[in-house]
């Protein structure tokens, strides 16, 4: 057993975060910016580029350019065990951390394990639970370590109660250095448990934090998917354990080879799709230790390389709200970023529906440059954008396609060098006319009848009688139908939208109020994105089918790619609208950005990219546009209605 040492740590211990990169230029940005949102703030960063085919230097060098405390080195193609041995050599902290070029830290992550080592001289490594995500960051479980004495037989054992993963872990290095112990390049893609393994065997005391401090992307082409790497390495790992007589015991030794055998049998029978060598693992499993048949009638669940407890997240639990002291509550991450809808702009007066007046507008725009930095939200979310200032990022998006964007809108917007997003509805652009809702304000405002024939069977009271007495009353009747049709499916808001449209046949449709799609390939050249917001403005979450999202989602954005040359990214709900079975055929469709109408900013750690939240702003006085800009009027509502 080891004896104990004597804390040699500093008031505030230097951590050195190891960062193995291959082509990962997909994921590495996300990774790095979880790293620079950490509550700790004193380390060094190494990234070692393993000899990577794509992009992905490039993305570490805009980020180094940014912060000081980012080191990066490249080498050939060795890799991720010599990589990270590579890495423990050059590093400086007393702490060492490892994470893996497609994994996340949450922002209290190094905060948490730092304070732990820091607190406890007798502890030398630390590991915490974490969540699992597709390839999107969507988190889909939680994964729970089990607090342990014995940390080195459930190692062995495979038990899952201790969370080996490298992006969780974080160690004293003399712990390492001292006995000079490395990740084994043969064991991969298992070398994190066998450094581990290694660490146990020699009594350094290990603890579990009891918190989901990271998230692993789950990836089909990830090492751990490599089944014959992952046999052999397992296999390996406990003839070197049988070889430095770490087993307690001849039936526990059989015990321990018989689990791994199971998940060796369970990874290739359902990751594998190789019932042959699962069987053979069957087999090899119970004939070491006869008492594991029990196990097969849990239908081969050792299949997974983290036997830890699962607990499924649901889409409502995806990402879960943290509790952040109040010190990080003042500046925000850099991660965040506010944005903003708007419709139109425009000096004109409605009666139902006014626009922002363009003086109105400039104010907003003077507002937001002074307290934030703009940004275009494609570039900041998918191609790396590097802020230029120290203040909270912001984008700004007009939603539908109105024409009146160019004469009254983009002037100040160029003005002020504020780039922007234009998300157009492809029908109405075709047809030259605005959306439904518009259309039906238009009509109800301009037609001379006091009296339409509608089928009001299924109406609320208040909407049952159509036949007004004065133009005053139609109009009212016209601001409370718009909301309800908002609730119906969209088969019967569309039979009650051309029941409309056939009573007002006094009314010549609103023509030209659109933008052309000259002019929409024109916006590119004004630091304008093109976004799609669907072919005909439906609300999407009211019992469409998956093929007819598709046809909103998909057809909209080939489209706009037939039109300007470009497949949009983002793509904004109408009406701010989704659910789980809108965001997954907006992923099916293509588009890598959602945007809501949640008035919030958007913040990684608690929303995905298909649900990015957004202010929309109104023609009001300046006093409560500002109070919306700065998420106020939300608090407002919930303290006015809160019942204690």
């Amino acid at each position: 057993m080891l004896n104990s040492t004597e804390d040699t740590f500093s008031t505030i211990p230097f951590v050195s975060i190891i960062i193995p990169c291959y082509n990962a230029e997909k994921y590495i940005g996300q990774t790095i910016e979880s790293i620079l949102n950490q509550t700790y703030k004193d380390y060094e960063v190494i990234i070692i580029d393993d000899g990577s085919s794509d992009q992905s230097i490039e993305v570490i060098k805009k980020y180094q350019q940014l912060d000081k405390r980012i080191n990066y080195f490249s080498q050939s193609n060795q890799g991720v065990s010599f990589t990270r041995n590579k890495g423990i050599d050059i590093s400086k902290g007393e702490i060492i951390a490892f994470l893996d070029a497609d994994d996340v830290w949450e922002p209290e992550n190094l905060e948490v394990k730092t304070k732990a080592l820091s607190s406890d001289s007798s502890l030398f490594w630390v590991y915490s639970d974490m969540y699992l995500a597709d390839e999107m960051l969507n988190k889909t479980e939680l994964l729970e370590g089990i607090t342990t004495e014995n940390i080195l037989d459930s190692l062995l054992a495979r038990r899952g109660e201790v969370i080996h993963a490298p992006s969780g872990i974080v160690l004293k290095k003399e712990c390492i250095v001292k006995n000079n112990i490395k990740f084994d390049p043969n064991a991969t893609p298992s070398e994190d448990l066998d450094l581990c393994i290694q660490i146990a065997a020699l009594g350094y005391k290990g603890k579990r934090i009891a918190e989901p401090l990271w998230t692993y992307r789950v990836l089909t082409n990830s090492l751990s998917r490599n089944l014959t790497k992952l046999e052999t390495g397992n296999i390996l790992i406990m003839n070197k354990a049988l070889k430095a007589k770490l087993f307690k015991s001849f039936w526990f030794k059989q015990q321990c080879f018989s689990n791994n055998y199971l998940i060796l049998a369970g990874s290739w029978w359902v990751n594998g799709k190789n019932k042959t060598k699962g069987i053979y693992y069957i087999l090899k499993s119970i004939l070491y230790y006869p008492p594991n048949t029990l196990k097969l009638l849990n239908k081969l669940k050792y299949f997974n390389l983290y036997q830890a407890k699962r607990k499924p997240l649901q889409p409502s639990d995806n990402f879960i709200l943290r509790n952040l002291s109040f010190k990080n509550l003042k500046v925000p991450l850099k991660k965040n970023v506010t944005t903003f809808l708007l419709h139109r702009v425009n000096i004109s007066q409605d009666p139902l529906w006014n626009p922002i007046h363009p003086e109105h507008f400039e104010q907003i725009i003077i507002y937001l440059k002074k307290h934030f930095e703009f940004v275009a939200l494609k570039d900041y979310l998918l191609d790396n954008y590097i802020p230029k200032t120290q203040k909270p990022l912001c984008a700004i998006g007009f939603d539908d396609g109105y024409r009146d964007f160019l004469e009254f809108a983009l002037p100040i917007l160029e003005k002020y060098d504020c780039p922007s997003s234009m998300y157009i509805v492809t029908d109405c652009i075709d047809k030259n006319l605005p959306p439904w809702t518009y259309m039906l304000n238009h009509y109800f405002i301009n037609t001379e009848k006091l009296k339409i024939s509608l089928n009001t069977a299924d109406f609320p009271g208040h909407l049952k009688d159509t036949v007004w007495k004065t133009k005053t009353d139609r109009l009212l009747y016209a601001k409370q139908l718009n909301p309800f049709m908002k609730s119906l499916d969209n088969s019967k808001r569309c039979a009650i939208y051309e029941d409309v449209i056939k009573g007002f046949n006094d009314v010549i449709p609103p023509y030209g109020l659109m933008l052309t799609w000259d002019e929409i390939r024109e916006l590119k050249k004004h630091k304008c994105e093109v976004g799609s917001h669907t072919v005909s403005h439906p609300v999407l979450s009211k019992k469409l089918s998956y093929e007819e999202l598709m046809v909103e989602l998909k057809k909209s954005a080939l489209i706009i790619e037939e039109q300007t040359g470009v497949f949009p990214a983002t793509i904004s709900y109408p009406f701010g609208a989704y659910n789980s079975d809108v965001k997954k055929a907006a992923f099916d469709a293509g588009y890598k950005i959602g945007v809501t109408v949640n008035p919030s900013p958007y913040d990684s750690s608690h929303h995905d990219m298909l649900e990015i939240p957004r202010i929309e702003l109104f023609d009001e006085p300046f006093l409560k546009t500002r109070l919306r800009i700065n998420d106020i009027i939300p608090k407002i509502r919930k303290i006015l209605t809160f019942k204690g």
